[in-house]
């Protein structure tokens, strides 16, 4: 549980003016409409355009479909709560509410994390392990997508049992674990939270890539046959699979750029009393990680786009059918 009456009637000396609050909370409303349509797009191109897209072809698919409902989540679940609360100047809603709103985001920020690592590894073993590509069934994919949401709920939960419990953050509309409170079941919580949710996930994402890449590298060099005999991989194959690769690799790259600056503020507010912007700034840079992976995919995915444009123009001309057929007079 948190202790949130006593913490936020302490916030008044962290108290930004009213137009940086305005600021932030147009700013996640911003941010939050942006992920909610852009994810919605693509789930809907996703499960519109199953049989197109081949999942038992295309492993890692069911991950960023997976990866879209944790980030639709995020922007429904807990951003609201910030952006009104930011352009009120103050946390408008109860403590209760407070505490649903930091365990949606992290539970749901650690599902999106975990579902960049499986695919990574999904990466990996496609290009640089073909021969054990055929374990990759349907099966185990949905097992895959079940332990990412589990693995969350694990770390998760933890807070709301004492260790960094869920509070406002210092600027007082948004709420967060509990990074300042100093108590030493705090701070080893927070270190495992930084060890075992972010710098080892890390870890397995940069060793896959590594490899992956010193992979293609090894298949693209000048051959007399333009064939990789150790396992029968092609060429024009690698070539296809590095499409994917790179294109999740930004997903990767963008994942951990936004959260980076968040994660080692939190780290240094465990040992320096950090003034206010200092908190903030990295907190607003964390919110665009639900927003990005939409965005990376309309430009680096002209399979995307095409399915996109393709699905809202239905949606367009249904729509305009309807209005045509609500007008059309009768006969009598």
């Amino acid at each position: 549980m948190m202790e949130n009456s006593s913490i936020y009637a302490n916030l008044s000396e962290y108290q930004m003016s009213y137009t940086a609050y305005l600021g932030t909370g147009i700013y996640v409303a911003f941010v939050g409409i942006l992920s909610t349509f852009g994810n919605l797009i693509v789930i809907v191109v996703i499960c519109g355009k199953r049989k197109e897209i081949n999942f038992q072809k295309k492993q890692h698919i069911p991950l960023l479909l997976n990866l879209a409902v944790a980030d639709i989540g995020v922007s429904l679940f807990g951003y609201p709560y910030t952006s009104l609360s930011g352009m009120a100047g103050r946390w408008l809603f109860t403590d209760e509410l407070c505490t649903m709103a930091a365990f949606f985001c992290f539970l749901l920020s650690l599902v999106s994390l975990s579902s960049l690592v499986v695919v990574s590894i999904i990466r990996y073993i496609v290009i640089c392990k073909p021969g054990l590509k055929p374990r990759l069934t349907s099966r185990m994919i949905n097992y895959t997508v079940l332990l990412t949401w589990l693995y969350g709920v694990a770390w998760a939960v933890i807070p709301l049992f004492g260790p960094a419990a869920y509070t406002y953050e210092m600027f007082g509309t948004s709420c967060s674990i509990n990074w300042t409170r100093g108590l030493l079941q705090d701070t080893i919580f927070i270190i495992c939270i930084d060890v075992f949710c972010f710098l080892i996930p890390l870890a397995i994402i940069a060793t896959c890539y590594v490899q992956i890449i010193l992979r293609y590298r090894m298949i693209s060099a000048p051959s007399t046959t333009g064939y990789d005999n150790s396992d029968g991989f092609t060429k024009m194959k690698a070539r296809r699979d590095m499409r994917v690769t790179w294109l999740v690799l930004v997903q990767v790259g963008s994942f951990i750029t936004v959260w980076t600056p968040y994660v080692v503020v939190s780290g240094l507010s465990l040992v320096y009393s950090l003034p206010v912007w200092v908190t903030v700034l990295p907190t607003m840079f964390a919110k665009l990680s639900c927003a990005v992976n939409p965005i990376t995919y309309s430009l680096l995915n002209r399979t995307f786009r095409r399915m996109s444009r393709d699905i809202l123009c239905k949606c367009a001309l249904r729509k305009v059918s309807h209005s045509s057929d609500k007008y059309r007079p009768t006969n009598r």
